[in-house]
């Protein structure tokens, strides 16, 4: 017979891991690849995507993205463009957005890192140029978007998927209106989280109150 003491560790570690593993499936952290950047690549940014299947053919996709640029720079945030995996035949349109004036993107162009992407958002609807940059997010301000992907792979999605794609590089967002003239073009980056360590930990440190139970 399981001692009681035991038993409740055996369940508050069970509890735990499946609380770490559910908060691991849902939105993931990204942030800004420098290294592979165009342009002025002092400008930077932070941001989460979040994926959740609505129908057996739509799905809702939720970016948020924090322009962590120095105010010196006076670099605005004002687009970005994204793919979707192997999704089969995926279409996207922005629902909402707030912290940026901006409207959809279909299918834009992110040279030199691709040609054609599935979906983004921008300042007058431009990946490229579009609108006065002030519309963007400014530095130390943050924007959230909301899309409708559509696909008959909508059921099977993550978040994940949005980072990857036929190019090298797949969500890419677009700086314009620095204060010497410059402008950028900054892929995004997976940002790893604890979540693994996290689930080593509570398998160790369910197997070691068993132990001395």
């Amino acid at each position: 017979m399981m001692n009681p003491k035991t038993s409740t560790s055996v369940i508050v570690g069970v509890f735990a891991l499946m609380t770490v593993a559910g908060a691991a499936q849902g939105a993931i952290m990204i942030g800004s690849n420098a290294a592979s950047g165009v342009g002025n690549t002092n400008s930077t940014f932070t941001g989460t995507i979040d994926y959740a299947p609505q129908t057996s053919t739509t799905g809702l996709l939720t970016i948020v993205l924090t322009n962590t640029s120095n105010v010196a720079l006076n670099s605005r945030l004002t687009a970005f463009v994204f793919n979707a995996g192997s999704a089969a035949s995926p279409s996207s349109l922005l629902l909402t957005a707030v912290g940026a004036t901006v409207s959809n993107i279909s299918g834009g162009s992110a040279s030199p890192f691709g040609s054609t992407f599935v979906g983004g958002a921008g300042v007058g609807g431009q990946f490229e140029g579009g609108g006065n940059p002030s519309s963007g997010i400014s530095p130390g301000q943050t924007g959230t978007f909301t899309f409708r992907i559509t696909t008959a792979s909508a059921p099977t999605l993550s978040a994940s998927d949005f980072l990857s794609g036929p190019y090298a590089q797949n969500f890419v967002v677009r700086f314009r209106g620095l204060s010497d003239g410059s402008s950028s073009k900054i892929p995004a980056v997976l940002v790893p989280t604890p979540g693994t360590g996290a689930l080593a930990l509570v398998g160790v440190l369910t197997m070691s109150r068993r132990k001395r139970a």
